[in-house]
């Protein structure tokens, strides 16, 4: 058996876990709205994303 220490978790930053949520949401609204709908909201969010994610 090896005395091996566990890995420590490390914290993701913030910075990933709020492009994760947008892209559920934008996953959440294709499957809820129409596919013309999704694609001009998702243009839309993309676009945003790009500003704060670069």
């Amino acid at each position: 058996m090896s005395l091996e220490k566990p890995l420590k978790k490390k914290s993701i930053p913030l910075k990933y876990k709020l492009e994760y949520s947008v892209l559920l949401f934008v996953r959440f609204l294709a499957d809820v709205l129409p596919v013309s709908v999704t694609e001009w909201i998702g243009r839309r969010l993309g676009d945003l994303a790009w500003y704060f994610f670069p």
